[in-house]
């Protein structure tokens, strides 16, 4: 009965089932059928309800696919991306899997996220040859880069598209993108190459006329004016009729053409047809006429541009004029000196108003500035920053209208207006301009003093305006500030003429005042174009003892400016030169100072030394005498002389307390030390850093180095200890990270695993930009093998694979990480690793693997060791000897392997032909072939088949009469 009951609810199942089948089916069908005549709305809804009603159907994978598709051609592109993501996750049995990338490019280019798009096109065309669809895929990529700014890998998509096809001329669109593309990116003689392989005739009619005009463009860029207007003639003659928009460019440029080569009759010619094919187009037609009227009037044809440019302004009613035709127009009055009719232009325009109503109305204020009108310039500048606040020249207005004011006579509100300009908005009127005017405007009301200051800072920015020079060395003379003068004059060295007019003594002042402010700017070559030579040239002149001064300072100055373009010993001779002749000179102690760094720059300590000590006794300050000091210390030190360098390192800590090199000191104290293996002192001394100077740009450093001394000494406690010190006094510290990286480090060469995960985790999880993070996984992931906790060790690996490719490959982390995972399914390590190899060695095709794949069937079949399931090996040995050909004794070692396996299993016979194929595939190798031809006679004598172990038998004494397996043949098969 109960037989009975079960066999009822079988077949109930199996027909619910076969209704279903039936069901989903049907629903999927007629889904593919709207899908197929593009009846995109209800071929959703059948997807959608097969979907909902039937979760089970084999279908629903294709169906998944095919809603996304759906979605996509629907244009709900955010909807089609997330059911393509669902398949790619879930329903990748859909056999449509390889199109899913296509259609998420196609998504996310109509979405505007060009770089998804272009990953999605990629995946999608990898490995992939000619087909429509990766045509399709290679146009939609093109116009991703296009749109990513990327046109060289656009052009590279659209020729890879045009070579698929054998007349490109059928890719119409592709070739118009294409020829665009070269164009915008001035590979002109790619497009005109290609252009030559097309025939117009052929394009697609819709597209005949935009190739002809980019066709155009490229002949005429490359200076070929009539193959480019054979073009231009082509976009006007085709069929059907181009569009305005490409009409009007091949227009101006037959224009342009026509204007060259002074043809007034094709000039006319073209008007009338622009007239003619834009007169429905009157945004184009007035462009054409404004362009054709601004070339016109350029090209000296300016009655013909005047004509098109009031053409253009009298359709202001209905097009607003691009560009402002009557700038151009009041410009032409102006060319000709016809200010009134450039005004009435300009103040017509001003009736209308219109787009460009603020330029007219600051061109009108400029017009009445030039002419002096400063009442009128003034009211209509305040008119312009009235009614145009915003504007980008509402500065340069306010600017403007402040000289208007200060021409009119009204300092006071020139003044007030002035003072704004600054911190209006839009175009920067330049801060020099205004100090300038300023200081016109502070003259005329008598502040002389702080006209002078707002000339200075003037003359900084503008030291070649001779007016405003002049016009300071004058307020400078009312002033009586001779000495500020006498500085200006350095300027005048810049005027060749006005230079040469000078008396000689006033010539090297010159010079001079030119070296020093050429020094003050850093520009030391220019500098030495002035200073060189200078003081010599004054000593051999007798131009009063005044001028004498300056021979120590020119001879200084010329020392430094060699010094700061590291021209070392050219340096340290200025400086010699200088402190021999004026040894007192107040800046002989710094010269001796600098001819030291200039030595020790040059790696030649002892000349440094020489002439540091030297330099010692001239020194008149604390100050002085440590910067000695300390680079004598520093001098020493690099010359491996480092009790001396101590001494002098210890002077600068202990004698200069407050010379502000006291903490370097101590620091480079400490180093030398270290230098001379002193462990203990220099930890000491670099404790003292931090503790005499805690907020020192040293003292961090110096912590971190007491951690350094200690682990490369191998006294990993203290080395971690200290690391701990400099983490705790630097929470922010630069090396904070490298401090947890090497006390974790300390820590495990402690013995102590689960201190150094701490660290380690520190820094992998709280500094990702560190340069230690890489190592830092590699060390952790290390020390969970080591305690066989490899999960944890496998996680750590993965991410360093994800983070750092480079650095995983160095620590072979993926090879590591195969391992890892056969280790935690029970394999051993041994075996895991040749498992690995084997698979990394592409299994018998290589020599590695070969190798592996022996060596592992010997560890299992011959040595005995578990882990490994034998079908796994058998099957790899098989293919090893499969490679008899290629390699003969790798093929012979896997059939002995083969034989020895068969033979434990009690496989004789097997074991016998195994045995025997080996012999005779690598002959070569005698004590195998002797050791295959034992085992093979054994077999058969544990078959009972004696005579043909006999016969082994012979075959072994014959061959190898001095084998020691022929003498245990004799032993096992009784022979003699």
């Amino acid at each position: 009965m109960k037989k009975l009951l079960l066999l009822v609810f079988l077949s109930v199942f199996v027909q619910t089932a076969h209704s279903r089948t039936a069901a989903d089916r049907t629903i999927f069908q007629e889904a593919e059928a709207r899908f197929r005549v593009q009846d995109y709305e209800l071929a959703l809804d059948r997807y959608n309800a097969l979907i909902t009603r039937h979760p089970s159907s084999p279908h629903l994978p294709d169906a998944q696919f095919r809603r996304g598709v759906t979605l996509s051609r629907l244009g709900r592109h955010e909807e089609a991306l997330v059911a393509l993501r669902r398949v790619e996750t879930r329903f990748r049995s859909t056999q449509f899997l390889e199109f899913v990338p296509f259609w998420q490019g196609v998504s996310n280019y109509h979405l505007g996220r060009y770089a998804d798009a272009r990953t999605a096109f990629g995946a999608f065309l990898a490995d992939r040859d000619n087909s429509e669809l990766v045509r399709q895929a290679l146009l939609y990529r093109a116009v991703t880069y296009s749109e990513l700014d990327a046109p060289e890998l656009a052009i590279e998509d659209l020729s890879r598209l045009i070579s698929y096809v054998e007349r490109p001329e059928r890719e119409s669109y592709a070739v118009a993108l294409y020829l665009s593309l070269l164009l915008a990116d001035g590979r002109i003689d790619e497009g005109i190459d290609f252009g030559k392989r097309l025939s117009l005739d052929a394009v697609d009619p819709a597209w005949a006329a935009p190739i002809a005009l980019y066709l155009g463009e490229l002949f005429l860029i490359d200076d070929r004016p009539h193959e480019a207007e054979t073009y231009y003639r082509t976009v006007l003659d085709a069929e059907p009729q181009a569009e305005a928009h490409v009409v009007a460019p091949a227009l101006t440029r037959l224009f342009q053409a026509a204007l060259r080569a002074q043809n007034d009759q094709k000039m006319d010619d073209i008007v009338r047809s622009a007239e003619q094919r834009l007169a429905t187009h009157p945004f184009l037609l007035s462009e054409f006429r404004q362009r054709a009227g601004v070339e016109s009037y350029r090209a000296t044809h300016k009655e013909r541009g005047e004509f098109l440019l009031l053409r253009a302004w009298e359709m202001r009613s209905t097009v607003a004029p691009e560009g402002g035709v009557l700038l151009y127009l009041s410009e032409a009055a102006l060319d000709r000196g016809d200010n009134a009719r450039a005004r009435r232009y300009l103040e017509s325009f001003s009736e209308y108003g219109g787009e460009d109503a603020d330029r007219v109305l600051f061109r009108l204020a400029s017009l009445e500035l030039s002419e002096q009108n400063w009442s009128r310039a003034a009211e209509l500048f305040l008119e312009y920053r009235t009614q145009y606040s915003e504007s980008e020249r509402v500065a340069e207005a306010a600017y403007q209208h402040a000289f208007a004011l200060y021409r009119a006579g009204n300092l006071e509100e020139a003044e007030r207006v002035l003072a704004r300009v600054g911190s209006l908005p839009g175009e920067e009127v330049p801060p020099a301009d205004i100090r300038r005017l300023n200081a016109s405007i502070l003259r005329g009301q008598g502040r002389v003093s702080e006209s002078v200051e707002s000339l200075e800072l003037y003359l900084r920015e503008r030291p070649e305006n001779v007016d405003a020079r002049f016009e300071y060395l004058k307020l400078l003379f009312r002033l009586e500030r001779y000495e500020d003068v006498v500085r200006q004059a350095e300027i005048m060295t810049a005027d060749t003429e006005g230079f040469e007019e000078l008396e000689v003594a006033a010539q090297f002042e010159l010079r001079y005042l030119s070296g020093l402010a050429y020094t003050a700017d850093r520009q030391y070559r220019a500098a030495l174009s002035q200073l060189a030579g200078l003081a010599e040239d004054i000593a051999a002149t007798d131009n009063g003892e005044a001028l004498r001064l300056m021979i120590p300072y020119a001879q200084y100055y010329t020392g430094w400016a060699r010094y700061r373009l590291a021209e070392y010993n050219e340096a340290i001779r200025e400086f010699e030169l200088m402190i021999s002749a004026y040894p007192a000179h107040e800046l002989a102690p710094r010269a001796g100072y600098l001819a030291g760094w200039s030595a020790y720059s040059l790696a030649e300590y002892r000349r440094a030394e020489d002439l540091l000590r030297s330099a010692l006794p001239r020194a008149t300050t604390d100050v002085q005498r440590a910067e000695i000091l300390f680079l004598l210390g520093q001098a020493l030190s690099a010359d491996a002389r480092f009790i001396e360098a101590a001494v002098e390192f210890r002077t600068v800590t202990l004698d200069f307390p407050d010379s502000g090199l006291a903490d370097h000191a101590q620091f480079e104290y400490a180093g030398v030390l270290q230098a001379q293996g002193r462990l203990e002192a220099a930890a000491t001394a670099y404790q003292a850093v931090y503790d005499r100077y805690p907020t020192s740009g040293v003292a961090g450093r110096a912590l971190y180095n007491r951690g350094e001394l200690f682990f490369q000494a191998e006294r990993y406690a203290d080395a971690r200890q200290a690391y701990l010190e400099y983490r705790r006094a630097f929470p922010e510290g630069a090396l904070f990270d490298a401090a947890l990286y090497w006390g974790g480090l300390a820590s495990s060469r402690l013995g102590e695993p689960a201190g150094a995960l701490l660290l380690w985790n520190q820094l992998i999880n709280e500094h990702r930009e560190s340069s230690f993070r890489a190592d830092a996984m590699i060390q952790t992931a290390r020390l969970h093998e080591s305690r066989r906790d490899y999960r944890s060790a496998l996680n750590v690996l993965t991410q360093l694979l994800v983070a750092y490719p480079e650095q995983a490959a160095t620590a072979e982390a993926r090879r590591r990480a195969d391992e890892l995972v056969l280790l935690i399914g029970g394999i051993g390590e041994r075996e895991a690793s040749l498992l690995v190899r084997i698979e990394s060695g592409n299994r018998a095709a290589t020599p590695e693997g070969r190798e592996a794949i022996l060596e592992l069937g010997r560890s299992v079949i011959v040595e005995g060791l578990g882990g490994v399931n034998l079908g796994l090996i058998i099957p790899m040995l098989q293919e090893t000897a499969a490679v008899a050909q290629g390699d003969p004794p790798a093929a012979a070692e896997a059939l002995v392997l083969l034989g020895e396996h068969a033979r434990s299993v009690g496989e004789h016979a097997a074991a016998a032909e195994y045995y025997l194929e080996a012999a005779a595939t690598d002959p070569a190798d005698a004590d195998r072939t002797a050791r295959s031809l034992f085992r093979a006679g054994e077999a058969y004598q544990r078959m009972g088949r004696r005579p043909e172990a006999e016969a082994l038998l012979e075959q072994l004494q014959e061959s190898f009469p001095n084998s020691s397996w022929t003498e245990q043949a004799r032993r096992v098969l009784g022979g003699q």
